[in-house]
């Protein structure tokens, strides 16, 4: 039986507290001293991720001269960042078994400390090490104490040669000059500081600031029985301001929307207690909303996902390496519906037939897995097997769009009914489940996909409708909650708390009479009068209009441009292939580079703890260390 593990299991010793020393600008004590100086500009794991790359480029190449790293963060939750911080609450869950999380390059074989994955630090940190297995999950929090211990294993590990400080601090402005690149920093009256490379590792530096949003916010500004919430992280403090008994709409059904579900419940003193005969139930407080509307385009929530680690995941079977391959050769853009959807398709009929027909002992051809004979392989066995319902993507992926008109209690029923069902099939696994196989496809199949989509490599129509309709939906099948967190959905809708009346096809007005929020759904043709509207959707990149004031200040000095597809803009910075940003002038500017959430739109999936997708930092600091080199001219030493 899985095990979801917290800070409360930890032992005292292995609670890392936030105690990085941090310096500032003003105060630096090497601010005029010749060293290179190096920025890193983020303090999650993409930030830590970079100066790990510069420990394993400096493990090659030392250096024999001084340098000095500056790394930036916002808050003194360096390594964790703000996802990870471990001041949250233990309730708040990752995604994805501790069996897939290591924060350590796979090729590393340097001994210059024990790496451990995510599975091996848990043991070594609580009372019963046995029985910490890979198909456990673990709270944020926790992962933040073991991405902070790596952080602190890295800074240790580093030449004596190289001082690591951390600036706590916002950094909102960017200038270049000839021989590098000045940051500014918020409470600091000191720029003139320069880097000969800075590495922009921002997470989701955006906030949603519409015009919708600014209405919102000043309709509810002088009003005390109103609220708008545009952002709900930490969930504690932004929420703190929803009152007991209110009527609460949250925008949005994915897993923001789960945590702030659960901080305006469990995090309200409720209590999810089991039992046999009933499963989770859920003892109120008092102190929760009276009811809670979720809405989202789709009105649908996400899939949980099943306790799946390496060893036991399936594989894609169509979408591969040499296909791919055979795509890129073509050097054209491409096209996601004509190019690539009926691969997919393939891949998702492969994984749900052939687990169906394993269950039903039904015998196939070994056809079957051959890519030149799947489809007709395929046809003929379902003739032979008339009683099996043909399998449907778009049923699969939109499963709302095609059930027509429902009253609201109907759709409630339909959303849990859906949610049950998920909650089932997860416990068994993708290895026996039809539909947990079909959930395991678009994970598999990301890495190849992202390979063909990145850098514009998507016409600029289809990339447009891949970002807009297709990944939305892919990531709402694929990467869902854990099964705990489904399982406590299901209970506040069993206590009449959390209500999915509206479906999709909403609509959202301030009502000055009433100072409420009118919601109402054309697809239910129910409607609800709200005191409170929670945004819980992490905004996607928007290079403009939401962005940070340090992105904004890049683009006023044209250091950085919209990413553009053809007249298609993703939202991000544009960048070369390996980063860099580009400026108004379509030049490469080498001195900086981006990494991870910045990158999102020129490439595809950076919002996880994975070091091998789209990593940028490692070519980054070997260019960074030998360019060093070059400078000093001093003879690089192979390892």
């Amino acid at each position: 039986m899985m095990k979801t593990w917290k800070i409360s299991d930890l032992k005292d010793s292995a609670m890392p507290a936030p105690d990085f020393k941090t310096v500032s600008l003003e105060n630096a004590e090497s601010r005029e001293s010749g060293n290179i100086k190096v920025a890193i500009i983020g303090g999650g794991p993409k930030g830590m991720y970079a100066l790990d790359s510069l420990r394993l480029a400096l493990m090659k190449n030392p250096l024999a001269e001084p340098l000095e790293i500056y790394w930036f963060n916002e808050n003194m939750f360096f390594g964790a960042g703000n996802n990870y911080r471990t001041d949250q609450p233990d309730y708040l869950l990752i995604n994805y078994c501790i069996g897939n999380i290591s924060i350590w390059k796979k090729n590393d074989a340097t001994a210059d400390f024990k790496k451990l994955n995510l599975t091996e630090w848990i043991a070594r940190h609580v009372e019963n090490p046995e029985q910490v297995q890979p198909k456990d999950y673990a709270s944020r929090a926790l992962v933040g104490c073991y991405l902070q211990d790596g952080a602190r294993a890295i800074i240790a590990a580093l030449p004596s040669s190289v001082t690591v400080r951390c600036v706590l601090g916002e950094v909102h402005d960017m200038a270049e000059h000839e021989d590098g690149i000045s940051l500014s920093v918020t409470g600091c009256n000191y720029h003139e500081q320069i880097y000969q490379s800075v590495m922009l590792a921002t997470g989701h530096a955006n906030r949603f600031r519409t015009a919708t949003d600014i209405q919102y916010a000043v309709f509810t500004e002088n009003r005390s029985n109103v609220h708008f919430i545009d952002h709900v992280y930490p969930v504690t403090e932004k929420l703190a301001a929803v009152p007991a008994n209110n009527t609460v709409a949250i925008k949005g059904i994915g897993l923001t929307f789960i945590d702030a579900l659960l901080a305006l419940t469990e995090g309200r003193g409720g209590k999810f207690v089991y039992n046999k005969a009933n499963g989770l139930a859920y003892l109120k407080s008092g102190n929760e909303p009276k009811t809670i509307y979720p809405f989202s385009r789709s009105g649908m929530p996400m899939l949980p996902r099943g306790p799946v680690f390496t060893k036991s995941q399936l594989r894609s079977r169509f979408i591969h390496q040499d296909w791919v391959d055979a795509l890129l050769r073509r050097k054209t853009a491409i096209d996601f519906e004509s190019a690539i959807l009926p691969r997919l398709q393939w891949e998702f009929a492969y994984a749900y037939y052939t687990m169906l027909f394993q269950q039903r002992q039904i015998e196939t051809s070994p056809a079957l897995e051959r890519e030149e004979t799947f489809e007709v392989t395929l046809q003929q066995t379902l003739a032979k097997n008339p009683d099996i319902e043909p399998f449907v993507l778009d049923d699969f992926l939109f499963p709302s769009k095609n059930i027509g008109a429902l009253s609201s209690s109907e759709f409630h029923n339909f959303v849990i009914s859906y949610l049950e069902t998920g909650v089932k099939e997860a416990a068994v696994g993708e290895q026996a489940s039809p539909l947990m196989a079909l959930v395991a496809v678009w994970r598999e199949a990301l890495p190849f996909i992202g390979q063909l989509y990145a850098h514009g490599g998507f016409t600029a129509k289809s990339q447009q409708l891949f970002d807009q309709k297709y990944l939305p939906a892919f990531n709402r099948v694929s990467f869902g909650p854990p099964l705990e967190n489904v399982q406590k959905i299901l209970a506040l809708a069993r206590a009449g708390i959390l209500k999915f009346h509206l479906g999709a096809d909403i609509t959202l007005h301030t009502n000055d009479s009433t100072a409420q929020f009118d919601i109402a759904s054309k697809q239910t043709t129910f409607s609800a009068s709200v005191d409170m509207l929670i945004d819980a959707r992490i905004p996607k990149p928007q290079f403009g209009a939401g962005a940070s004031q340090l992105y904004q200040n890049m683009y006023q000095r044209k250091l950085a441009v919209p990413f553009t597809n053809q007249q298609y803009r993703p939202g991000c910075p544009a960048i070369t292939a390996v980063g860099n940003l580009i400026d108004a002038r379509g030049n490469a500017i080498t001195e900086v580079t981006l990494s991870g959430t910045p990158t999102e739109g020129a490439t595809l999936d950076n919002d996880s703890l994975s070091r091998a997708r789209n990593d940028f930092a490692m070519p980054w600091a070997e260019k960074l260390i030998a360019a060093i080199h070059h400078q000093q001219k001093q003879p690089t030493i192979e390892l």
